[in-house]
C-alpha cells in the first residue's frame, strides 16, 4: 500500500490502513473502471456521500468506500456475478471499519438510498454518450449519432441530484477527503456515546492536538453545501 505496508487478504484485521493512505488511493481511483468521461474520484464520490446524508451519518457516509483502497473499485455488475469477490471485499471493508472505530454493523439506514442517488447523478453527468454507427459495405463508419447513455437497471426510478457535479482533479479530492474527515472526526468525538452519533468500536487513532488549523478546502465545502441545500 502507498503506506508502505502489505494488505493481508487472508487476515486483514492485522492490516494497517491509515487515512492518508485510503484518500491517496480513492483520489487517484476513477470510477466505474475507468469509464467515466472525465476522470472522477472515488475520493469525491465518498465526499459528496458525505455531504447529502444527516450530518450524523457523514463519517459512515464518507468511509463507505473504505475497502476499497485494497480490493478497487469493483463495479457492481460484476460483483453480482462473483458472491466469493464480494465476500472479500466485505470482509476487507469491515475489517478496516474497525480499524477507524466504527461499527461495521451499525451502518445508517441513509447510506443507502444516498448511492443511490449518486450513482444516477453519475451516470448522468459522467457516463459517455452512447454511439450508434452506421458502416458502408467496406466497413466504413458513413455515419452516427450520439444518443444518451443506457438506462442503468439498478438506477431505473432513482433521482438524481438537480445540480450536476463537477469532477475535481485528484490531488484537490484528496485534500478535500482529508479535510472532510478530520472535520466530522472533529466533531464526532466529544459526542461519544450519545444517541445518533457514530459508534466507535474502539478509541480511534488519530491525533488531533492540531484542531485549530483551518480545514483546507472549507470554502468549497460551504460552497458545494449551499448548492445542495444544507
Amino acid at each position: 500500500m502507498a503506506n508502505g505496508h502489505y494488505f493481508d487478504y487472508d487476515a486483514p484485521a492485522s492490516s494497517f490502513i491509515d487515512i492518508e493512505t485510503m484518500s491517496h488511493s480513492l483520489s487517484n481511483m476513477c470510477r466505474f473502471t475507468g469509464h467515466c468521461s472525465v476522470l472522477y474520484t472515488v475520493a469525491q464520490h465518498s465526499w459528496l456521500m458525505s455531504t447529502i446524508v444527516p450530518r450524523e451519518d457523514g463519517l459512515y457516509a464518507l468511509l463507505h468506500e473504505a475497502g476499497e483502497p485494497v480490493t478497487g473499485d469493483i463495479n457492481k455488475p460484476l460483483k453480482m456475478r462473483l458472491p466469493d469477490l464480494e465476500v472479500v471485499e466485505n470482509e476487507d471493508q469491515r475489517a478496516i471499519l474497525l480499524q477507524f472505530g466504527l461499527d461495521p454493523d451499525r451502518r445508517p439506514a441513509s447510506i443507502k438510498p444516498a448511492d443511490w442517488c449518486l450513482l444516477a447523478t453519475e451516470q448522468r453527468d459522467f457516463m459517455p454518450k452512447r454511439r450508434v454507427t452506421r458502416w458502408d459495405a467496406l466497413g466504413f463508419a458513413i455515419e452516427w449519432e450520439d444518443l444518451p447513455p443506457q438506462q442503468w437497471a439498478l438506477t431505473a426510478g432513482v433521482t438524481p441530484l438537480p445540480e450536476r457535479i463537477v469532477a475535481w482533479p485528484p490531488e484537490h479530492a484528496n485534500r478535500m477527503f482529508l479535510a472532510r474527515f478530520r472535520e466530522l472526526m472533529l466533531e464526532a468525538l466529544p459526542h461519544l456515546g450519545r444517541p445518533g452519533a457514530p459508534t466507535f468500536d474502539r478509541p480511534p487513532r488519530f491525533d488531533f492536538s492540531n484542531a485549530a488549523k483551518p480545514v483546507a478546502g472549507a470554502a468549497d465545502f460551504a460552497q458545494l453545501q449551499a448548492s445542495l441545500g444544507h
